[in-house]
């Protein structure tokens, strides 16, 4: 085999194939049986490094590509008919089911890792295109993420504003919507709310009345939010920025009891509690 390929063949057992556009949990017992090598292609050492590049944001930004990793993200982007280049497993997976038009590729453990973001990995990943960012400009309800970076808090995010029915989320001066952390916390979330990066600037020229979580303003139970809103949430650990202060239509706060050492809500949580709200 040449030095440039990376490949590994294992069990037809472990293989389970789907070749219904969109499936991702079918059994297709006609192809159970067919040639492994048909089945498996052969990773090249040069794609494996700029699979791993993805790793990197400007790499993702400049390719348009990124990973997503584990078995329930990959199932939940081939449910959502995202656009996958290839799904890369490791040899020691234990089988997933796949449309057959996807690119299906099996590599060895240690260069599994290089791919890898997790410490304890399942043992795929999806290479996915960067969906195209839409216009905001003719939508109602948004989320606008004013500087948050820690990674968790920004894929529950997501994750919630989909749950809630937004039109979208936009964020600027925050953690890259497409890091891989981001996206395995939006536990496939990724999929169903489009995901913008813009300025605060623009949701006001768009027409949006713009309501910013902060520890004053109008209570939450008193908020009426305008037809055409955003909600605009703060950096963890200095909330709101001045720029965005400065272009708030109204503060709201959410009625708590704080303590000495607890001050205010985590900004996921406060978010949750907002959009549940907003969308009333």
């Amino acid at each position: 085999m040449p030095n440039d390929v990376v490949s590994m063949a294992i069990s037809l057992k472990q293989v389970s194939i789907c070749d219904v556009k969109g499936c991702a949990c079918v059994e297709n017992p006609q192809k159970k049986n067919r040639d492994i090598m048909n089945v498996f292609n052969m990773l090249s050492k040069a794609k494996l490094q700029q699979y791993t590049a993805l790793l990197r944001k400007k790499e993702r930004q400049k390719s348009g590509l990124f990973l997503a990793e584990g078995s329930r993200l990959v199932q939940s982007a081939i449910a959502a008919e995202t656009e996958i280049v290839a799904v890369i497993v490791s040899e020691d997976n234990s089988g997933i089911t796949i449309p057959t038009a996807i690119p299906f590729y099996q590599i060895d453990s240690k260069s599994f890792k290089q791919l890898s973001d997790t410490q304890a990995s399942q043992g795929i990943i999806a290479v996915c295109k960067i969906p195209q960012e839409p216009s905001f400009k003719a939508m109602k309800r948004i989320l606008f993420l004013d500087g948050v970076q820690d990674p968790g808090n920004m894929g529950t995010l997501i994750r919630t504003a989909a749950w809630f029915g937004l039109e979208a989320v936009i964020a600027n001066e925050s953690v890259d919507f497409f890091n891989p952390k981001v996206i395995r916390a939006t536990m496939g979330g990724i999929w169903d709310i489009p995901c913008v990066v813009a300025d605060i600037h623009a949701l006001k020229l768009a027409g949006f009345t713009l309501y910013g979580a902060d520890m004053s303003g109008i209570s939450l139970a008193k908020w009426q939010p305008a037809k055409k809103a955003a909600l605009v949430l703060g950096n963890e650990g200095n909330g709101l920025s001045e720029e965005a202060r400065q272009l708030l239509d109204e503060q709201v706060y959410i009625n708590g009891n704080p303590k000495k050492a607890t001050e205010s809500l985590n900004v996921a949580v406060a978010g949750g509690i907002l959009m549940q709200r907003f969308v009333l």
